[in-house]
C-alpha cells in the first residue's frame, strides 16, 4: 500500500485567506499546507479519503490520474468542498467513481450538493457518474475487492 498525504493543514489551509499566517512562519516552506486529504494506492486500486476545496490542485500536484473510490470521514467543508470536481473526474477517467460516507455525512453532502442527487441532472457531466454508498457507523465492509472497517471518532462540531 502506498499512502500519499495530499493535505495536512487546518480547515482554513496555511496561509489562510488574505495571506494570514497565524502562528506559522512564511519563512518555512513546510508551512504551506492544504486542507486534509490522503490518497491510497492498494492492490491497483486508487482511493481518495476526503475531498476538500483544494482537491483539484492536490490531484494535479501529485500527478494522480485515476480515482476508483472516495471515502468521506465527515461533512465539514474542508473535507467535502471538492465534491463538485468528482463528476468531471469520473468523466475524465471514463468510469463511475464509488463514493462512501456514513448516513450522517451523506445527509450533509446531500444538503450541500443536492443537484448531484437529482435523478436527471441537467448539467454535464452527469451526476450518475458517481455511485453513492452508505457506510456502517461501526463495522466491516468490502469494496473494490478490499476489506475495510469503520469506527467512530469524536470531532468538534460547530452546532
Amino acid at each position: 500500500m502506498k499512502v500519499t498525504i495530499l493535505g495536512s493543514g487546518s480547515a482554513y489551509g496555511t496561509p489562510m485567506i488574505f495571506n494570514t499566517w497565524g502562528q506559522s512562519s512564511s519563512q518555512n516552506s513546510k508551512n504551506y499546507r492544504t486542507r486534509p486529504s490522503i490518497f491510497l494506492e492498494i492492490e491497483g486500486k486508487n482511493i481518495l479519503v476526503d475531498a476538500g476545496p483544494d482537491l483539484r490542485n492536490q490531484i494535479n500536484s501529485n500527478n494522480i490520474n485515476n480515482i476508483d473510490a472516495v471515502f468521506f470521514t465527515h461533512g465539514h467543508y474542508d473535507h467535502i468542498g471538492g465534491i463538485p470536481e468528482l463528476p468531471r473526474a469520473a468523466k475524465l477517467v471514463n468510469h463511475q467513481i464509488d463514493i462512501y460516507a456514513s448516513e450522517e455525512t451523506l445527509g450533509e453532502i446531500k444538503n450541500c450538493y443536492s443537484y448531484l442527487f437529482k435523478e436527471k441532472a441537467e448539467a454535464e457531466p452527469s451526476a450518475s457518474s458517481l455511485q453513492w454508498h452508505t457506510l456502517p457507523n461501526i463495522g466491516k465492509f468490502a469494496t473494490l475487492e478490499l476489506e475495510f472497517e469503520t469506527f467512530q471518532v469524536k470531532h468538534h462540531s460547530l452546532h
